[in-house]
This record gives structure tokens, C-alpha cells and sequence, in this order.
């Protein structure tokens, strides 16, 4: 299911950009159709997918540890759940390199690179990003975290990686300890 609302999403975006470069009304009105067809299937499978969790004690305790950060909506939350099964048994650097926002450094004899993260869980990093832009804005210790580093020089966007580190290695303690985020 998590599979088929990744499908359905990238569907609908791909609808989108067609509809954006659509002159014809009638090509549009198809595109807007479709993207209406996609609406639905995708509220459709989110749908099944909450009702899974519900009916299952342990996956709707861990949404609810998950859901109780600021930033970390229903939408990250089954990613997480659905797309990670290592959360709250793996360390913090395995963590972080299953989801591609750990840095990672490329050295050579005497070369000593630049640290940059890769790999990972693609469309698990792409769910975490969306919800790291929010916590960024909303989740007052992350938050502050951000602006301390964009305050030191660092990119925007190599901050908000480094938020979404935060946020995976902080919803992992969670998990492993059962507790709500306190923040």
C-alpha cells in the first residue's frame, strides 16, 4: 500500500506539470480529470493504510509516539512506519543512513573531501524532507536548532538535511524508549 501511494503521488505530479503546459481546454479538462481520479485513489489508500494501523495495537502506538513530534504529520508518520521497519532498533548512525542524511566523508590517502549524504530510502527521504520544512517552522527545538546553523553560515538547504537527521535520530530514541516528544 505504501508502494501504490508513492505511485499514485508521483501520477498526480506528473499530471500537474502535463496541466501546467496544456494550451487546449480540452487537454486541460482531461488533465484535471485525471488529477481528480488521482485525488481520490490517493485519499483512498491513506485511508486503508490509517485503518491498518489502527486495527494493529503496536503499529498505532508507534504513530502516536511518531505523530506527537511537531512536523511529523500522518503522511511521514505511515512513511515511517510502512517504509522503515528498522525505527527504534537500529543505532543512530544506522538510522541515519538508512534514510541517506547521514554525512558521509570521501577521503583518499592525503585527499580529505567534502562530507555529503547519500543513499538511503529515496522516497522516505523525499516524505522526511516535507516534514523537516515544517518542523523547521513550527518544532520550537528544532527550530532553533535550524536558525543556529543557518546564524553559523551553513546553506539553507544543508541545514534542513541536518534537521531531518535530527528528526530521524530523535524519532528513533523515542520509539526504542516508548516516550512522546517533549518539545
Amino acid at each position: 500500500l505504501s508502494a501504490r501511494l508513492a505511485q499514485l503521488k508521483e501520477s498526480h505530479q506528473q499530471e500537474v506539470c502535463r496541466l501546467g503546459l496544456a494550451r487546449d481546454a480540452f487537454v486541460r479538462r482531461s488533465h484535471q480529470t485525471v488529477m481528480n481520479v488521482l485525488k481520490k485513489q490517493i485519499e483512498s489508500v491513506k485511508k486503508e493504510l490509517l485503518e491498518l494501523i489502527r486495527a494493529n495495537e503496536e503499529l498505532k502506538q508507534k504513530y502516536d509516539l511518531l505523530t506527537s513530534m511537531k512536523g511529523v504529520g500522518e503522511m511521514v508518520a505511515i512513511a515511517l512506519i510502512a517504509d522503515l521497519p528498522e525505527l527504534g532498533k537500529a543505532n543512530k548512525k544506522e538510522i541515519a543512513a538508512l534514510v541517506g542524511v547521514a554525512p558521509i566523508t570521501k577521503e583518499s590517502g592525503k585527499y580529505k573531501g567534502k562530507a555529503m549524504t547519500q543513499g538511503g530510502r529515496d522516497a522516505l527521504r523525499k516524505v522526511l524532507y516535507m516534514g523537516a520544512l515544517v518542523a523547521s517552522r513550527y518544532n520550537e527545538k528544532l527550530k532553533a536548532f535550524y536558525r543556529r546553523l543557518l546564524a553559523k553560515g551553513k546553506l539553507k538547504k544543508v541545514a534542513l538535511v541536518a534537521v531531518m537527521r535530527k528528526m530521524i535520530v530523535i524519532l528513533n530514541a523515542m520509539v526504542q524508549s516508548n516516550t512522546v516528544f517533549n518539545g
